[in-house]
């Protein structure tokens, strides 16, 4: 459709390579997998700006990707699955982090701010990053 055109964008090797290069612009990075302990998307803070990173279908984000972000966030999953596709996970995070962005408070009423010390206490499954400006193959 063309969209590409219009929006910056970059491959790099690997997430980790993405996550160091945006931790050195200054973005904070936010993962989104299915840990036990992750706070719900809509229960997180999104820093402005900061990049969303996820993992693919199969095997999500692994433990070093994980550990390399300044938060974690869940969408909530009922039935038999745990997780749903990547695509859709992408559009309702995104929607979200967009919704506290555009709300006229300045910070999200039951905000919760993850540490790396928290993150220690989840555990995932190896991944990529997408976020405006940055891809990964």
């Amino acid at each position: 459709m063309g969209t590409h055109e219009h929006v910056e964008w970059e491959s790099v090797r690997t997430a980790l390579d993405a996550i160091e290069r945006l931790r050195a612009d200054g973005v904070p990075c936010v993962s989104l997998e299915t840990v036990q302990g992750a706070p719900q998307a809509t229960a997180f803070a999104f820093p402005k700006p900061c990049a969303l990173v996820l993992g693919n279908e199969r095997h999500g984000l692994g433990p070093d990707v994980i550990g390399a972000c300044e938060g974690i966030v869940q969408l909530p999953c009922f039935g038999v699955k745990n997780s749903m596709n990547v695509g859709i996970a992408f559009g309702i995070c995104a929607h979200e982090m967009l919704r506290q962005w555009a709300a006229p408070h300045t910070s999200h009423p039951a905000a919760v701010h993850i540490t790396h010390a928290s993150l220690a206490e989840c555990a995932a499954p190896a991944g990529s990053v997408l976020h405006p400006g940055t891809t990964t193959s």
